[in-house]
Formats: C-alpha cells, structure tokens, sequence
C-alpha cells in the first residue's frame, strides 16, 4: 500500500489518472444511453461509426508526435538559458518556424486527403453493409461525422505547435477540459435522442473549447512562425521521416488490431452482433486506458534513467507501476463484469444489446494482459528502441486473416483468436523480447 501511494502521489499519474477515470465514468454512462436510446441496429451503425472514424491515423501516420518533439527540441534553443549570438538564434528560430510551417502543411493536406477518402470509402462500405436499411438513415450523420473530425485534425496542428512553442501546460489543461466537454456533450446528446448525429456533436463540441481556448496571441504566434518558416530549409524526408515512418507501422498495427473487427462484423454478420461486440471493446478499452495510467506517463522518466545507466532504479519503477495497473485493471474487471450481470438482473432487455458473457470475459482478460504488453512497450521505447515492431505486424496480420474467416467462423471464435494472438503476440513474446534486450544493455 505504500508503494501504492508513492505512485498515486506522482502528479503526472494521479492528473492522467483522476482524468482517465472521469471519461471512463462518463463512458460507461454514453454505453448504457446507447442500448437504452439507440436501437439495436443503430447501435451496431453507432460502434462501426467509431471504428471507421478512427482510420484518420492511417493520413497522420504518427506525424503528429514526431512533429512535436522537433518543434519542442528548435525551440527550447531559442528559449535557452545560455548566451547566444543574434545570428545563431535567428537560425534557431527560422528552423524552428520551419517545422511549424510543416506540420500545419501536413495536417491541412492530411484533413483534406481523410475527408475526401472517408466521406467516400464510408459512404461504399456502410451502403455495402446495410442492406435493407434506408440510406438516408446513416449518411448524414455519417458525413457530420466526417466533418467534424477533419475540422479535428486540422485544429489538432495547432495544438502540437503551440505545446511545442512554450505552452505545455496551457494546451494539456485545454485537452483535459475538451475531452470532458466531449464526452458530456456525448452523454446529452444520446440522452437527448440525436442517435447517430451525437458523435459529430460531441466532437464538434471539443474542437471549438480547443479552438476558442487556444487564444488569439497563440494562433499570431504560430501563423507569424508559417511565414516565416517559408524560407526553412527544414525537409520532412531528411529531418522527420526516418522517426516517422516506425511510429506509423506501429499505429497502422493498432488501427487493424483494435478496430478492424467491429467492421468486419457489421460486413459479415448483422449490424446487432456488431453493436454488441462494440459495448464490449468500448468497456475493454476504457478500461485498459485508466490502468495503463500508471505508467503511460513514465516514459521519460524512464528515459532519463536510461540516460544515467541506473538500472536498478529503472526496473523498480517498472515493476511497480506495471504490477499496479495489472492489479486495477483485475479488480475494474471483475467489477464491470459483476455490474453486467447486475444490469441484466435488473432490466432483461440489456442481455440483448451486451455481449455474450463469454465474448465479454475474454475481451476483460485481453484488457488485463494489455496493461503488461503496453508497460513493455514503454520500457523498451525508453530505451529508444522499437523492438516490439515485428511483432505488431503479425498480430496485425492475424486478426486481419481471421476478419476475412469471419463469414465460416462465429464472433466468439473471432474474440477467441483476439485472445490468443494477444497472449503470444502481447504478453509471451513481448516478455521474451523484453528478457532478451536487458540483458543485451543493461551490461
């Protein structure tokens, strides 16, 4: 318990955490609102929607984060401590609105580029798939959907440019606040009966709280910087692209691990099934997102240990954090799982809008052997390594395969092969690979 407590009292993991655990709880309300004011169809449509909807990272290809280290890095020697001459500072800050100027590019073309490709994949896909369902019912909501999250995108360049820029903490509180703008808007406007419109409500909503409360001085500061990075010598393939391109693999693995199967179910099953396994992975994910807390926000901390060679320290952290997120995910599990019966105790309907309770179980015991592979993950890129790529692929590849089974096999079968590739891809190989590397540098 006391260790406990030293973890809780870092603030970075108690911030994350207190405010995971809120959208969790805010989460968990938006579920029981959509089985208790969507219909069954729509609530598949609903989870197909958020699944297809977050194929955005397949235009940003993990440019933001590579973006927002070099902004930071330019301009933290603009904003040094240490004397520096008029010209040297004058190529820092020109190299600096360089990078600026290239990730708004990126995002205004990435924006474009998604809203054309998704307005039209989405509208081929969903017609494919709901047959015997008025188009009408699913296209508007689906291209405000579109539009809002391409409005999201573009907004999105000016926040990592800002946090680069000197305002870390001004846009973190400003994400905090959004995101629980977002999800209250969610919360009423299911409540209020906008069925599929209530997810381009919300982020809508969260995209105007970021754009107002960026503040006129940021967006001077920043479009000053596009002007003047225009005679940057900055090259997004010399500067940015050998980072780039392996935290893109790694999030096109995620896209197809974690979000393919609710699309492929809505292709070849029903739009129920796929409404039902949505509740599912919606409770798994929110709940893996409040434990893996614990060290999500260690990876610097982690970093500067590497840094310092101080091994011992390094894996104690480790340990730690990674045994109390496994313990809370454990015992959040076990507490949703009791709530599910609870809820289907007290009001019969659920059962038919939940998952079965075998599909709901293992996709729980996937969101506890999740939080060890992800603190891995940490770990190893505290290091600066990206070992794990590999086999982000291969699972990536399984679950790909076994969508396109999915018309001869059942989607419990589908869950059970998630299970599976998520032990030996996630827990088993992760651990052997983690083994492996230590002992290769910590000498």
């Amino acid at each position: 318990m006391k260790k406990f407590k030293e973890i809780i009292n870092d603030a970075a993991v108690r911030w994350v955490l207190v405010s995971r655990l809120l959208l969790a709880v805010g989460s968990v309300v938006s579920i029981v609102l959509v089985i208790h004011r969507l219909s069954a169809v729509q609530q598949g449509i609903y989870y197909a929607f958020s699944s297809l909807i977050s194929a955005q990272v397949l235009f940003e290809m993990g440019f933001g984060v590579v973006s927002l280290q070099r902004i930071s890095s330019t301009f933290s020697k603009i904003d040094s401590p240490k004397p520096l001459s008029a010209s040297r500072r004058a190529d820092f800050a020109l190299e600096w609105a360089g990078h600026v100027r290239l990730c708004v590019i990126w995002y205004l073309v990435c924006a474009a580029t998604f809203f054309i490709s998704a307005c039209c994949g989405g509208v081929y896909y969903f017609g494919a798939s709901l047959s015997g369902i008025k188009s009408s019912d699913w296209t508007g909501p689906w291209i405000a959907l579109v539009s809002t999250s391409t409005l999201s995108l573009v907004i999105t360049a000016f926040t990592i440019a800002a946090e680069g820029s000197g305002h870390v903490n001004h846009v973190s509180r400003l994400r905090s606040i959004a995101n629980v703008g977002k999800i209250g808007a969610l919360i009423i406007a299911i409540y209020m009966r906008a069925g599929l419109w209530s997810l381009s409500i919300s982020i809508l909503i969260w995209s105007l709280i970021v754009c107002l409360g960026l503040g006129s001085a940021v967006y001077a500061k920043l479009i000053d910087a596009c002007v003047l990075g225009s005679g940057s010598k900055v090259s997004w393939y010399r500067d940015l692209f050998g980072f780039q391109w392996k935290i893109a693999v790694s999030w096109l693995s995620g896209f197809f691990i974690f979000n393919i199967m609710t699309l492929a179910i809505l292709r070849s099953k029903t739009a129920e099934e796929a409404g039902e396994f949505g509740v599912g992975m919606a409770l798994s994910g929110g709940l893996s997102a409040i434990a893996n807390s614990f060290f999500v926000t260690k990876q610097f901390a982690w970093a500067g240990l590497v840094a310092r060679k101080d091994w011992i320290s390094l894996d104690q952290s480790w340990l730690k954090s990674t045994r109390y997120a496994i313990i809370l995910c454990a015992l959040a599990a076990v507490l949703l799982w009791l709530s599910a019966l609870a809820l289907i105790s007290a009001w019969p309907q659920a059962s038919r809008r939940l998952p079965e309770q075998s599909i709901l179980i293992l996709l729980l015991l996937v969101a506890i052997m999740n939080q060890y592979a992800l603190s891995v993950a940490v770990y190893l890129r505290a290091h600066g390594s990206e070992v794990l790529m590999k086999s982000s692929l291969l699972f990536a590849g399984t679950m790909l395969l076994a969508c396109r089974l999915l018309s001869y096999i059942s989607v419990f079968d589908l869950v059970l092969i998630y299970s599976f590739a998520t032990l030996l891809f996630g827990v088993l190989y992760s651990g052997w690979m983690l083994k492996r590397y230590k002992g290769l540098w910590h000498v």
